[in-house]
Formats: structure tokens, C-alpha cells, sequence
């Protein structure tokens, strides 16, 4: 449902459920700080910035520590009797397809989101390129 640490937590282990990753409606999880603009811009600019930092504090402690506390779970859930699958290419590009497709309907219907989702795009394509140069492989990969 979420990630192996919340499903973990939550039980989910005494499911019996054969567990798949990755997991394609959440692959990661980042916490979000909402709030109306309105109200945002009344507060003093120096709160602004306090409310900034310990947003950006909470992401970098929650992606620097999620790695080991994810693969401790799917430990505990596999010692659970959890079986872990890996989704196949060719599901992982249906996914994909398919999720292009609600997306794109979605931006048609909808200028605000389309604009976000090719703003969100070009962010994600400009970080693609520095991932693809900046990694080694994984020791199991030629």
C-alpha cells in the first residue's frame, strides 16, 4: 500500500498477501507541508523561513535514513513469511502506458494541472540526465 516500513507497521504482514515492488502508486515517500497562500504570506517573513528549513531539515533526515529503514522492513516482513516479487519490464511499461494516459486526459481537462505535470516533467527529465552520468552500477549490473 505504501512503502515496506508503514506496511510493516501496519500489519500488513499478517495479510498473506504477496507483496510487489516497486511500488508504482508511491515509490518514495516525501511529506508535504500545506498551507493557503493567503495565510502563508501573512506571516513574517523570518517564520517563513524557519517553516523552510525545517521542511528542507525533515526531507534530507527522511531520504538520508529511508534506505536502511525500508530494507530493515522488508527484512521483517520477509521473516514474516511475506513473499516480495519484483513487477516484470513489461508490466512496469504497461504501468507506465497506462498511467500516461490518465495524465495526459487529466491535463486536457484540466490547464492548472497540465501545466504542473510538464513543469514537474522538466524537472524530472533535467535530474534524469545527472542520474544517468552520476551512478555507479549496481554491483549485480555489467
Amino acid at each position: 500500500m505504501s512503502t515496506p516500513a508503514m506496511d510493516a507497521a501496519l500489519g500488513f504482514d499478517k495479510l498473506g498477501l504477496p507483496y510487489y515492488m516497486p511500488g508504482w502508486q508511491q515509490p518514495s515517500a516525501v511529506l508535504d507541508f500545506l498551507m493557503r497562500k493567503d495565510k502563508w504570506m501573512a506571516l513574517p517573513a523570518a517564520l517563513r523561513v524557519q517553516i523552510e528549513t525545517a521542511c528542507q531539515a525533515n526531507i534530507a533526515w527522511m531520504l538520508g535514513r529511508s534506505p536502511n529503514v525500508q530494507a530493515v522492513a522488508m527484512d521483517k516482513l520477509k521473516s514474516s513469511g511475506v513473499v516480495i516479487r519484483e513487477w516484470s519490464a513489461d508490466v512496469l511499461a504497461a504501468f507506465r502506458k497506462n498511467t500516461d494516459i490518465v495524465l495526459k486526459e487529466q491535463a486536457e481537462r484540466d490547464p492548472e494541472f497540465g501545466a504542473a505535470l510538464a513543469n514537474q516533467r522538466a524537472f524530472v527529465e533535467q535530474a534524469a540526465r545527472w542520474r544517468a552520468i552520476s551512478r555507479l552500477p549496481h554491483p549485480s549490473q555489467p
